[in-house]
């Protein structure tokens, strides 16, 4: 421990840290405290030296030399680091990838040795999944952990620690087309909703007729309905995180998927009808639990007032939806069939992207476009009467002649 006492000019006395890890040297001064039983401050100046040491000995740690690192301790570390700058949910995702796939193909590899040749044969690796066969869930899997890897290694470049990112001359793995959103019918949502136990009717008929998102609907709270006004506030959202539900509440990015899905709705009565159905439902609930019940405030909450888990709700979703011997859409069809609705009334896309919670008017039409038949109807026309206007001029035009 090298400490050594030293007097400013000023006459004012500090303690001079000096540490030595790895052949790397940090100096650093500090002001010393005398007490009655520290008359030097030299105890205070030692914890200072060992915290000191303990951040140096992390630092060269991390930017130990690249050809000592193996991929896999990188990819640990930098998940720490990562630990307090993402969401709950992006955090487990990050690491499922990463413990899963990613460490177990290459976390033996040296960090400089990683070559986008290599990379590629993780990629048709992951796809593959053991199999012979490439489903499209592994596909999905293996793009997502390069998009994961691709962070991390832009994080290593930054660094210093790789002379470039190697994912960067990667092609991603092909995807297959996307499956075009065939949104249930009125009939199919009244049939599933009828189906359903009367405990789920209220939650399937908001969802049905707002597009919530699972989540959304199950962070939803009393205070947030505005019975006089018939609006509602979404502001929270249930995900869940290595299979517990945890409340995401608080700041824009934190509380809801995205920014946007921080909205208020004015409800359409079917919907304010589910609610005042749901609220009947609630006390009888408090009446029956007692002394067992929580009083947290949600408007769906389990049978003793606590926060419903986004599995069971999906759940019961599914056992409605095969009572009703519909095709095996997931709980995100009834968001569908809300926005097939607005979209077939002729609403614009920037509301329906507002409504429903979408970041921008781009991602609705990307995932909705298909379902704007006037659309194509419009620019047939258009066409139409453009050929019409000029096929006087152009008597031959088109004659075969």
């Amino acid at each position: 421990m090298n400490i050594s006492l030293r007097t400013k000019k000023n006459g004012a006395q500090v303690w001079r840290l000096e540490v030595y890890v790895d052949g790397r040297r940090v100096v650093r001064t500090v002001d010393a405290h005398p007490t009655r039983r520290d008359p030097t401050g030299r105890v205070e100046a030692e914890a200072a030296w060992r915290q000191l040491h303990e951040e140096v000995r992390q630092q060269v740690d991390w930017h130990q030399q690249p050809s000592r690192q193996r991929t896999g301790d990188y990819l640990t570390k930098w998940l720490a680091t990562e630990s307090g700058r993402l969401k709950p949910t992006t955090l487990a995702s990050y690491r499922n990838v990463v413990t899963h796939h990613l460490i177990p193909h290459l976390g033996p590899v040296p960090l400089t040795k990683l070559s986008p040749a290599t990379l590629e044969r993780t990629w048709t690796a992951i796809a593959q999944g053991g199999a012979t066969d490439v489903t499209q869930e592994k596909r999905r899997t293996a793009t997502y952990a390069r998009t994961v890897l691709r962070k991390a290694l832009q994080d290593a470049f930054r660094l210093g620690l790789i002379p470039y990112n190697p994912v960067d001359r990667t092609q991603a793995p092909p995807a297959r087309p996307k499956r075009a959103i065939v949104p249930f019918t009125r009939e199919e949502v009244e049939a599933l909703i009828v189906a359903a136990p009367d405990r789920w009717q209220p939650l399937l008929t908001l969802v049905a007729w707002t597009g919530l998102r699972r989540g959304e609907v199950t962070g939803l709270q009393w205070s947030d309905w505005d019975e006089v006004n018939g609006t509602l506030q979404v502001r929270r959202s249930v995900v869940v995180v290595d299979g517990l539900a945890l409340v995401q509440d608080g700041s824009a990015y934190a509380a809801t998927k995205t920014r946007a899905g921080l909205r208020t709705m004015t409800l359409p009565i079917r919907a304010q009808a589910a609610l005042a159905r749901q609220r009947a439902w609630v006390a009888e609930q408090r009446t029956r639990a007692g002394s067992e019940w929580h009083d947290e405030g949600w408007v769906f909450p389990t049978r003793t007032g606590q926060v419903l888990h986004p599995r069971n709700v999906a759940r019961a979703y599914e056992q409605a939806r095969d009572a009703a011997h519909l095709r095996h859409e997931s709980f995100h069809g009834l968001r569908h069939h809300a926005v097939s609705v607005l979209i077939g009334l002729g609403i614009s896309l920037e509301i329906v992207a507002k409504w429903i919670g979408h970041g921008s008017r781009a991602v609705t039409a990307d995932t909705y476009g298909h379902l704007l038949p006037e659309v194509n109807q419009d620019v047939a026309h258009r066409i139409d009467d453009w050929d019409a206007r000029h096929q006087s001029r152009s008597p031959s035009l088109g004659s075969g002649e």
